[in-house]
């Protein structure tokens, strides 16, 4: 029991000590009194109180000696080190070095600027929380919400509640429901469906400016923020819209400096009237337009050509599959290892039929978005299926693993932007 005492007093003992630390009050003015909630004194014009490393100026101060509480008003400044703090009235707790306010606030530390409608600042653990219209900056992002708490000794911040990012260095957007944010590893990590939103300019013309949105939502998304290489990774329920592309998948990872995206866990393309799968999907992008997609691992692509025949899909399917665009628009197409391919043609006279191939690869050229040439490459075999057996039941001639999804995405759009007070 003696020994249990002794270590209780070597961890109390200098938490009592410093929060006991004496302050020190000056100002052009003073007087005293008694009250029934004990002994008070006031301060007026050039109010300034010093405990220890903190350093707080006001025009007028009521000092509550039986609990050690001060309430400030007027031009209130608290300076520890090199964070301020401003407000116009507060509440300082001497025995806990705490201060709180319920007016609007401002926090300038190092590189670091926040505000708020109201907060509080422990200057013991070094940590603030703030309340509504939350806003902070540092060199990479600028932040909204309705909560944040922020760490000074590390200047890593939790943010709560309709939460928005904005990029420095280019025009995204981040949405969520929480974010972590750690400033010094130019990492953040949001939860709550968080969306992501890139907006480019294309181009300018006489009707106005023609943007192009990127729009990324999932579960959970981790930023990767520096000057020349920022990156994302986004994890659960992956969709990814962009003009005419559609995606969705269980994990991605998006280099917005390479212009480059990586989809596993069972990704899915929309393109046009097409779709394209496979183990993973890998997107290129060049000066903000399309330069290659690519299915890797059972890829298959499928499309939609003949509008009177819906279930006449083409299709094409291998190891993996490369479409190559030219200033935005299909080059060609190159399937590679156990290739395989089914379309349908239709003559001048609206007859149909099918031809069914398997070959090494297969080689698709396209001008003006219309197949020019086919090559097929390496121990082919060929089929014409001709419209009297397609027309029975076409699903019977079509390739392994294929299937077609109806769930399209829906295209986000970036919701009550300029309710946020400040971007």
């Amino acid at each position: 029991m003696k020994k249990l005492s002794q270590i209780l007093i070597i961890f109390i003992l200098p938490i009592l000590l410093f929060s006991q630390e004496r302050i020190f009050y000056s100002a052009d003015k003073f007087q005293g009194s008694e009250t029934n909630q004990g002994p008070i004194k006031e301060y007026f014009g050039n109010v300034k109180l010093v405990q220890g490393d903190v350093t707080i100026t006001c025009n007028y101060a009521k000092l509550f000696e039986n609990t050690n509480i001060s309430y400030l008003n007027g031009n209130v400044k608290l300076v520890q080190k090199d964070l301020t703090m401003k407000t116009e009235e507060a509440t300082y707790y001497g025995n806990r070095k705490f201060t709180k306010s319920d007016l609007e606030l401002e926090i300038t530390d190092d590189k670091t600027y926040l505000k708020a409608m109201s907060g509080d600042y422990n200057s013991m653990t070094n940590i603030a929380n703030f309340y509504k219209q939350v806003y902070i900056e540092d060199d990479s992002v600028i932040v909204n919400s309705n909560f944040l708490r922020y760490n000074k000794n590390t200047q890593d911040s939790y943010a709560y509640n309709n939460v928005l990012i904005k990029g420095k260095f280019n025009n995204s957007y981040l949405l969520s429901d929480t974010l972590e944010y750690f400033p010094k590893k130019k990492y953040s990590i949001s939860y709550g469906k968080p969306s992501l939103y890139q907006i480019d300019t294309l181009e300018a013309n006489e009707e106005g400016v023609v943007f192009d949105t990127l729009s990324i939502a999932s579960d959970t998304m981790e930023a990767f923020r520096y000057i020349d290489d920022e990156h994302y990774k986004f994890t659960d329920s992956v969709v990814i819209i962009r003009q005419n592309i559609m995606a969705t998948s269980g994990a991605a990872l998006y280099n917005q400096s390479k212009e480059t995206f990586e989809l596993t866990e069972s990704p899915l393309i929309w393109y046009d009237n097409s779709q394209l799968y496979g183990d993973s999907v890998h997107i290129s992008l060049e000066e903000k337009k399309l330069k290659r997609i690519m299915a890797i691992g059972d890829a298959f692509s499928i499309s939609k050509e003949i509008e009177e025949y819906a279930s006449f899909l083409n299709q094409i399917s291998g190891f993996y599959i490369e479409m190559l665009y030219e200033d935005g628009k299909i080059n060609q197409i190159i399937t590679q290892d156990n290739a395989k391919s089914l379309y349908f043609s239709q003559n001048e006279a609206g007859a149909v039929d099918a031809h069914k191939h398997d070959c090494n690869r297969i080689e698709m050229f396209f001008l003006n978005d219309e197949i020019e040439k086919i090559n097929f490459l390496g121990n082919v075999n060929a089929s014409v299926i001709p419209y009297q057996d397609i027309r029975k039941n076409v699903k019977n001639f079509y390739l392994p693993r294929y299937q077609w999804s109806e769930e399209i995405p829906k295209t986000k759009k970036l919701e009550n932007k300029n309710n946020y007070f400040e971007l």
